[in-house]
């Protein structure tokens, strides 16, 4: 059995991590240089565009005239790909049954960990029986089905990566390593759910004792040991390749889908960018010895003018 401050440490850590870690990688994804325009990629946000990705660039003088957008096609194509992996299931549908799997599971666990937090919260502010069992009930059933999901889905993923050919080269020990942890998060999850008497509400009294800072906080081995591994995951969360669901939101908005027209920031922030120096060099880019973007820009339009 786990006990004392010991474990109020140990949550209180990996939720430390989990928050510094979302918070560097926001701030390095909002620090990072313009990016290279990618026009030919469909929008969903453009007005009465949306079924087919078209912008407002296609409009006869459209710098005449206030561009018209739709948050609604932009909503709707990011809820389909999050919760849908459309993009998978199209790229390589063989694999989409697994992936689907594990994120809906990885989806219903946060869900039934939300809950319970909502239970311990309640429970803290009053002891009336407004805070009722159904709250756990649902929170017990989201993470069995959470842990059931994912522990096919992880598996399955960790089978294909290493006996599938199409994906051996392109394996590398951090993929196996996350596959790994939320496998045994998954399995150690579905333990506590089948075999812990109460075990929904035993999580909830957990969180509650922790967000309390309660010294008498425990757990009995195998919900302690569910625990460990899931914060564990929670703190590898933003520091491993799985942080890339920070990283979507900037990739669709601010590449895939930017049509913005060139402004003032931007060419300034372009202009900053030239007087870059490139150290490296390559047939199409004679560089080297730190030469600025823009001197080596200008001597390629000279010799392709020339040539």
């Amino acid at each position: 059995m786990m006990s004392g401050m010991l474990l109020l440490c140990l949550i209180w850590g990996a939720v430390t991590i989990l928050l510094i870690g979302i918070f560097y990688r926001v701030s390095m994804l909002l620090r990072l240089p313009a990016h290279l325009r990618w026009e030919l990629s469909p929008t969903p946000h453009g007005k009465e565009k949306e079924s087919y990705g078209g912008s407002y660039l296609e409009d006869y003088e459209w710098w005449e005239q206030r561009a018209k957008t739709s948050r609604y096609g932009a909503l709707l194509y990011m809820l389909k790909e999050v919760f849908l992996f459309r993009k998978v299931f199209r790229s390589n549908p063989c694999l989409w049954p697994f992936s689907f799997a594990m994120h809906l599971g990885i989806y219903f666990l946060l869900l039934s960990v939300s809950l319970s937090l909502i239970w311990a919260v309640g429970s803290l502010i009053s002891n009336k029986a407004i805070i009722t069992n159904l709250i756990l009930s649902f929170a017990y059933y989201c993470g069995l089905a959470g842990n059931f999901l994912g522990v096919a889905g992880s598996l399955g993923l960790l089978v294909k990566r290493l006996l599938q050919r199409d994906f051996i080269w392109a394996n590398d020990a951090g993929k196996i390593c996350n596959l790994l942890l939320l496998a045994a998060v998954f399995v150690s999850g579905s333990y506590v759910g089948l075999y812990t008497e109460k075990s929904a509400l035993r999580f909830a009294l957990l969180i509650k004792q922790a967000i309390s800072f309660n010294p008498r906080i425990e757990a009995d081995f195998p919900l302690g040991i569910h625990l460990i591994l899931f914060l564990a995951f929670c703190a590898r969360l933003p520091l491993s390749s799985m942080s890339h669901f920070i990283a979507k939101y900037f990739i669709f908005h601010g590449v895939l889908w930017d049509d913005n027209p060139l402004n003032e920031r931007l060419e300034k922030d372009v202009q900053y960018l030239l007087t870059q120096p490139v150290y490296w060099t390559a047939k199409h880019v004679r560089s080297g010895k730190g030469r600025e973007w823009r001197e080596i820009v200008a001597e390629m339009d000279h010799e392709k003018r020339h040539s």
